[in-house]
């Protein structure tokens, strides 16, 4: 494996996964560099059973889980695309595309922590359930499981805020 070249590919997602799941710029960062550290001394033990970038994101998962206060992994946002199309919106669509972003953010916060995770690997690192399986040490099938489980849960937070929004500004559920 050529870390040089797995560091430049994977320095920017291994520091966004960490900003997701840190929720601080400088604590990121920190953990990024940790994370580069930690995969460059256990290079030589890397049997290729996976991808070499899921092997890194599963270091960097455990490092980002390894470091804060307790309240270390809560992903910031998720991309709200897949929840809603966007061609539905309104001429001011820009305006109701962020309040949805802040409704989806607000009901990430209700989720269990473990469902954010599990969100966060999914939507936002846009990750396979194979690499998923691979970072949490699990069976694909289990990660399967726990992504539609996490999803109905957010779907069933953001059901009522969406209600109350659609009678006032237009805002369209699929």
């Amino acid at each position: 494996m050529d870390f040089e070249t797995l560091y430049r590919q994977q320095k920017g997602g291994v520091f966004q996964l960490a900003l997701r799941l840190l929720r601080n710029p400088e604590k990121a960062m920190d953990a990024a560099q940790e994370t580069f550290v930690k995969a460059f001394k256990a290079k030589d033990s890397f049997r290729g059973e996976s991808k070499p970038s899921t092997w890194l994101y599963r270091i960097a998962y455990n490092t980002c889980l390894a470091y804060g206060d307790g309240k270390r992994a809560l992903p910031q946002s998720l991309d709200s695309a897949e929840l809603f199309d966007a061609e539905q919106a309104e001429p001011d669509g820009a305006a109701l595309r962020e309040e949805l972003r802040s409704q989806v953010a607000r009901a990430l916060a209700r989720l269990p922590e473990d469902d954010r995770r599990l969100l966060c690997l999914q939507m936002e690192q846009d990750l396979y359930y194979e690499d998923i399986a691979h970072i949490l040490d699990c069976p694909v099938e289990a990660v399967r499981m726990r992504v539609c489980r996490a999803r109905r849960r957010l779907k069933e937070i953001l059901s009522p805020m969406l209600e109350k929004k659609e009678g006032g500004n237009g805002l369209q559920r699929n």
